[in-house]
């Protein structure tokens, strides 16, 4: 039976074109988007199956992510092994969502045990202002920056030439 040896989602990954080392980079655990509905953009998902003596050299398995139980992308993915006991596939795919709560990626098919990873999508702050991809608290955003004292400037005393 094809079991699972890792399934995670981050915001990117790298495969070395001499090693064939893959890196990942930036796993997505939780999500706080400033509004809902909405998409993270750079989403990648990252599988490595494992099959066993006498499993198949392909399998087709489904790919799917819901919020709270809402599917909200759907697509299949081929496996082929070519005759080695790992294989790895890397998804590059947006990230909808419609509601907080749980992101559930689900990876699933005929003779697979099915393999899931959850993003915990939160709601903002009610009181924080958007500044870039982090948040501050509204008295802080208002909070006016304090001036610098003005430097009075210094005369040069010396006689021309």
């Amino acid at each position: 039976m094809f079991k699972t040896s890792l399934f995670v989602c981050a915001s990117s990954c790298s495969i070395d074109q001499f090693t064939n080392r893959l890196s990942i980079f930036n796993l997505i655990e939780d999500i706080q988007p400033s509004q809902y509905p909405g998409v993270v953009g750079d989403c990648t998902v990252v599988i490595v199956l494992e099959r066993e003596d006498g499993d198949a050299e392909q399998i087709k398995l489904d790919l799917k992510l819901d919020n709270n139980g809402k599917e909200v992308f759907s697509g299949r993915i081929n496996f082929d092994f070519d005759g080695k006991r790992r294989c790895r596939s890397v998804v590059t795919a947006l990230m909808p969502f419609t509601e907080p709560g749980i992101l559930r990626w689900r990876l699933s098919g005929a003779s697979f045990k099915t393999a899931i990873y959850e993003i915990l999508a939160v709601e903002p702050p009610n009181n924080s202002a958007s500044f870039g991809s982090q948040s501050m608290p509204k008295k802080a955003a208002r909070k006016k920056a304090v001036a610098a004292p003005k430097k009075k400037a210094k005369r040069k005393t010396g006689k021309r030439s």
